[in-house]
């Protein structure tokens, strides 16, 4: 391989995060074997006409394009980002996120030290709103033997802030689904494929930064609602093929335990936003005919989610 890393960055309608993005991938390239790659998913703001001229003849960065029905579909121009990437280990960066230049050198040296087929690096959140804190969901070590952890406990599901082996994603034929919030049923996937340990890097390489324009902090739409529903969909329908009739069935309970809990966790979020109260009850009702076709309706209600659920799950739509 040419590049000891590649990092993929998929983008749409991006031209306000260009100037920061591009001078840290710039700094990277000098200092440091890494590739850049930048995926235009349809822009209609000139992002990629600026890109172009900022890259020039610079060979480190390269620039390509989706086809057009991939406009909301990150995980499309991630595919496209892995087959063009000259380097064995990958790294998903949101152009609107940053990385920590100064930690390079101490994470290439951790790097070749390890054998693995992904990394956890060390990340922190920052949000546009002043004073307030969140807290990084953690990452969860399970794999297809210890599934439970997976279901059961609050984990990271995003595909940012890991360095992947491209060998094992070919391997393994691991690609993101089209559409939004792709990354939970790729992350479940590469967990279910592992069979190696899995590395935490402790020095801060990722800044997440939590923007309230991006796909999935904005405003609830169809799309979103769609988006986690199809990932959990694809994740239970995997599971039917991958396992056998005996271990799916000891996993039941517990897949049930999670589609009650995003059921619930949907509702929620349609109760606070910003919709009146006709247009809550339309999306809530467009939710729960579909996750109700996932989740039996006979269980014995614990949590406070299992509440909401059966009381959904009891009306007429």
């Amino acid at each position: 391989m040419k590049f000891k890393l590649a990092i993929i960055i998929p983008f749409f309608n991006a031209k306000k995060y260009i100037p920061d993005n591009f001078k840290i991938c710039q700094e990277l390239t000098k200092k440091f074997s890494i590739q850049i790659i930048y995926i235009d998913n349809n822009s209609s703001d000139g992002s990629f006409n600026i890109l172009k001229r900022k890259i020039g003849k610079n060979e480190n960065i390269s620039l390509k394009k989706t086809k057009a029905k991939s406009k909301h579909s990150p995980g499309t121009a991630r595919n496209l980002g892995i087959k063009f990437a000259e380097a064995n280990n990958l790294l998903f960066l949101d152009i609107d996120d940053q990385l920590v230049v100064k930690n390079f050198t101490k994470l290439f040296f951790y790097m070749s030290k390890k054998n693995y087929s992904f990394l956890h690096l060390n990340r922190n959140n920052i949000t546009y709103k002043k004073n307030e804190k969140r807290t990084f969901t953690p990452y969860s070590n399970y794999d297809k033997n210890s599934l439970k952890k997976f279901f059961t406990e609050s984990n990271s599901m995003e595909c940012i802030g890991i360095i992947y082996n491209k060998k094992f994603l070919l391997k393994n034929k691991l690609f993101f689904l089209s559409g939004i919030y792709e990354d939970i049923f790729f992350t479940f996937k590469t967990h279910f494929f592992n069979n190696r340990k899995v590395n935490f890097f402790p020095n801060t390489i990722y800044l997440k930064i939590i923007n309230k324009s991006s796909i999935t902090n904005s405003r609830v739409t169809k799309l979103h609602l769609d988006g986690k529903f199809n990932a959990w969909k694809s994740i239970d329908l995997f599971l039917r093929q991958k396992l056998s009739v005996l271990k799916y069935k000891r996993l039941f309970k517990y897949l049930q335990y999670r589609w009650r809990g995003e059921l619930a966790n949907e509702h929620n979020k349609i109760l606070n936003s910003n919709y009146n109260l006709r247009e809550k009850r339309l999306l809530i009702r467009y939710v729960v005919l579909k996750y109700k076709k996932f989740i039996m309706f006979n269980y014995n209600v614990i949590t406070a989610k299992d509440k909401i659920v059966h009381k959904l799950l009891g009306q007429t739509f």
